[in-house]
Formats: C-alpha cells, structure tokens, sequence
C-alpha cells in the first residue's frame, strides 16, 4: 500500500515541481512548495506573491483552496503511487476564512492515518470508499487563517 518511490521523488524539488507542471500547472503558478510529507501528514506552502494575490491584497481564495486540496490529495499520492488502479476524486468541499491571508499560508493535512484506513478498506471490499481530509491553514505567526475539509471518493478501476 505504501509507496516510499512517490514520496522520495516528490520530496526532490525538481520532481515536485515537474509533477505540478505536468499534472496540476495553476499550483505551478502559484509556486507551491512542498515542506512535508510524510504517511501521516502533507503540508504545502502558497506564497503571498504576485501571482497569488487579488485587489484586496490577500491571497485569492482558489489559490487557497487549490493549495489545500493539494495538501490532502499528496496523502493519495503517498499511499497509492503515481499510477495507482484506482480512480480519485474529489466530490465535494468546504471552504472556511477565519482571517484574512496576508502572508505565506501553509496548509497541514494530517489525515494520513484515516487514508490508510480507508484504502485497507477499499483493498478489502473492493467498493467505492469516501473520506473527509482536512487542510488547516496557518500564516508564518502560526495563526489559522483557513480550514478546508474536502471530500474524496476512491474506488478501483
């Protein structure tokens, strides 16, 4: 189930930013970085740069919400491969703005436990499992700024 291959390779800067220039270009936009992941946890990092902000200067809320979902969708990758035999998707979200984001924001998954759960589950039953991960995002003074909840559906192909 696990799989260390995406993991190492992700964790190389070279690696992670040709993934998100081939498979996800906006989040290479916004220069997203990746500064954990582990089988527990991902957290990723939107910059409070040009390419980020809006006319109210904070960052844009689909920026936000593009580098939480990422936070929660790097845990798949984790567990399941870059070629895994099954179909990942999100149905729905939740977005919350507690503060407004002024600065760096990262984004903490740490969802990692529940995921594995879900794809012995899914090993096991062969069905469609869904999971809710949470993205929590906190500016460099550690204050939370946003909490995203997105829900994932995965089954086999």
């Amino acid at each position: 189930m696990k799989n260390n291959n995406a993991a190492a390779k992700l964790k190389k800067p070279f690696f992670f930013n040709l993934f998100l220039w081939l498979k996800l270009p906006t989040c290479f936009f916004w220069s997203l970085k990746l500064q954990e992941l582990s089988e527990d946890s991902c957290s990723v990092v939107i910059p409070f740069k040009r390419r980020t902000k809006n006319p109210f200067q904070s960052i844009y809320f689909a920026a936000l919400a593009g580098a939480a979902e990422l936070s929660t969708g790097l845990i798949w990758v984790n567990l399941l491969g870059f070629k895994a035999p099954y179909s990942i998707l999100v149905k729905g979200c939740q977005l919350n703005f507690i503060k407004k984001s002024t600065t760096a924001i990262t984004f903490t998954c740490s969802d990692g436990p529940e995921a594995r759960h879900a794809v012995q589950q899914l090993q096991q039953s062969g069905d469609i499992v869904e999971l809710n991960m949470t993205a929590i995002g906190k500016n460099k003074d550690g204050i939370t700024v946003a909490e995203m909840v997105f829900n994932w559906s995965v089954k086999r192909k």
